[in-house]
């Protein structure tokens, strides 16, 4: 019994109001598929019903494969005859398998980072959270208001600096963000210049991360006006 069937066979055991009130993850009788409906998102459109990666897990082995699908509520004999419940059943209209996004998060480690400038500055490198296809993490200083919102993947399309006119040019060797907060202290080689809203890239090298700082005032540059190198004390 394949992926699919195994769904199919799950609902005609249990039922979708069973699915939505009482089920559990369990093997599907006559298969060797475990289906685990409590761990994916359900939501409702019309007389569909979206369902998001249900983890479908071979006993045997172990591994576990997500699917999307979405179910449609339709009737089933004659016209006259759609009174009750029982008069519609649910078909699978979409079944895909869900991909994850193949995103490297290893260009940037998280953990407690110690400025090269100035050793009492420290900073938490926190994440990674996925949004859609990218990984959103914080950089945030441990002894002062400093703190950045940093999101993998390029520049161009970036959620946060896509629309600014620089973002097609900005180096592919850099993780971009911005910084998110109004600094009234500051630490080390992060000043008083880093203004909220301006552009800060983040680059690893070794146990070492580049901060830099690629605006000032209104205007945004490919290049760092200013920089922090941090080096990693303790990974998460």
């Amino acid at each position: 019994m394949n992926n699919k069937q195994a769904i199919v066979a799950f609902f005609a055991t249990v039922g979708f109001i069973g699915l939505m009130t009482e089920v559990r993850a369990e093997v599907v009788t006559g298969s060797e598929k475990s289906v685990s409906f409590e761990a994916a998102t359900i939501t409702g459109s019309g007389r569909r019903v979206n369902i998001h990666r249900v983890p479908i897990t071979d006993v045997f082995t172990g591994k576990t494969n997500y699917y999307d699908l979405v179910l449609e509520y339709k009737p089933k004999g004659r016209k006259n005859q759609w009174e009750t419940p029982g008069d519609f059943k649910f078909r699978i209209a979409e079944w895909r398998k869900f991909q994850f996004p193949n995103i490297p998060v290893t260009q940037i480690v998280p953990g407690r980072y110690q400025s090269q400038s100035r050793s009492s500055c420290t900073y938490l490198l926190e994440g990674p959270t996925l949004i859609q296809d990218r990984w959103l993490y914080t950089l945030k200083a441990e002894n002062y208001g400093f703190s950045a919102q940093i999101i993998s993947g390029p520049a161009t399309g970036h959620p946060d600096l896509g629309e600014r006119d620089i973002a097609d040019f900005l180096p592919t060797t850099y993780v971009w963000g911005m910084v998110i907060t109004e600094m009234g202290n500051y630490c080390g080689a992060i000043t008083h210049q880093w203004d909220h809203g301006n552009i800060v890239g983040l680059r690893r090298n070794g146990n070492n991360l580049s901060v830099g700082l690629f605006s000032s005032g209104e205007d945004d540059f490919t290049t760092p006006l200013a920089s922090e190198n941090l080096t990693l004390i303790e990974d998460e």
